[in-house]
């Protein structure tokens, strides 16, 4: 199935799994067809643990519904406040 097309370059999608990390910690995100997004954290097994990052998940999760719910840039409990 063709996604894109770049000129004469089809660009499609396809899973394959990566044994090894390149960095200590990376979050990946896709977007699905409906505009929902999935993540994938890929992570270093000699620096964290599975529970680790599923409790770094959770912290992650519960700040996007914390920005989402009161967006206001002054607001300085959102970490997105430069002030």
């Amino acid at each position: 199935m063709v996604r894109a097309r770049l000129g004469d370059l089809a660009v499609t999608a396809f899973e394959f799994e990566q044994r090894c990390t390149q960095v200590d910690i990376a979050l990946n995100l896709y977007e699905n067809p409906d505009g929902s997004y999935l993540g994938r954290f890929q992570f270093s097994t000699e620096l964290f643990t599975t529970p680790t990052v599923e409790r770094m998940s959770r912290n992650f999760l519960h700040l996007l519904n914390e920005i989402v719910r009161n967006p206001a840039p002054e607001n300085p409990r959102n970490p997105a406040h430069r002030g």
